[in-house]
């Protein structure tokens, strides 16, 4: 009925200055009584209350990802307190799949990524369901998966650990007051998989930037 809440709460408004109610028979709306009114407009506020959190969350990141990307903080503690416990690392700069690459060819091992995970550590990610219009973040699922794998200018370390390692790997990262997050395994099969949140292999259609192009 409405394009949009505020479009409804106005409509809304406009029936009732005509004496005209709104009642909903496939939602809880009824105008037609005080409390229905109440309801209405109780429902209205909590609705726009999360609209403007959104909003604010997704501000937020858009900031801390300019600073990141104006301002990068070299991950030089996280690196030390790697050292021994991390078995490769790379500075990302170019985008994942070009650097991941790297490791991958030198060490003549694969991988697997989950791609899904992956997009959620960057710092202005949004839900796509939730994306603001006035932040401009309209982006798809798969628009998300190209700037996680591909976008650049990460300024982060990729680093690869044995799974006993992992307790050493969450002291280094405490130690160093550095988040870090497991985004795939390494596996003896080369190539690199790209999964999505289902666990279905996505297409590897992804290119990082390439200094000799």
């Amino acid at each position: 009925m409405g394009r949009s809440l505020k479009h409804l709460v106005e409509l809304v408004g406009r029936l009732m200055e005509q004496k005209v109610g709104l009642l909903s028979l496939n939602d809880p709306i009824d105008t037609t009584s005080a409390q229905g009114r109440f309801v209405f407009n109780l429902f209205a506020s909590l609705a726009e209350f999360e609209r403007e959190l959104i909003r604010e969350r997704t501000n937020a990141g858009l900031t801390a990802a300019r600073a990141r990307l104006e301002r990068p903080t070299p991950r030089v503690a996280l690196g030390l307190a790697l050292r021994g416990v991390a078995s490769a690392a790379i500075d990302l700069s170019d985008g994942l799949i070009g650097d991941l690459g790297h490791i991958l060819e030198q060490s003549q091992v694969g991988a697997t990524v989950q791609v899904d995970g992956l997009v959620q550590t960057i710092a202005c990610y949004a839900e796509p369901a939730q994306a603001d219009p006035l932040t401009g973040l309209h982006l798809s699922p798969e628009q998300w998966r190209t700037l996680a794998l591909a976008g650049g200018d990460d300024y982060e370390l990729l680093f690869t650990a044995a799974p006993a390692q992992r307790a050493a790997v969450t002291e280094a990262a405490h130690n160093s007051q550095t988040p870090v997050h497991r985004i795939g395994q390494i596996e003896t099969t080369p190539g690199l998989r790209l999964l999505d949140a289902q666990d279905q292999l996505l297409p590897n259609t992804y290119a990082s930037f390439d200094h000799f192009a």
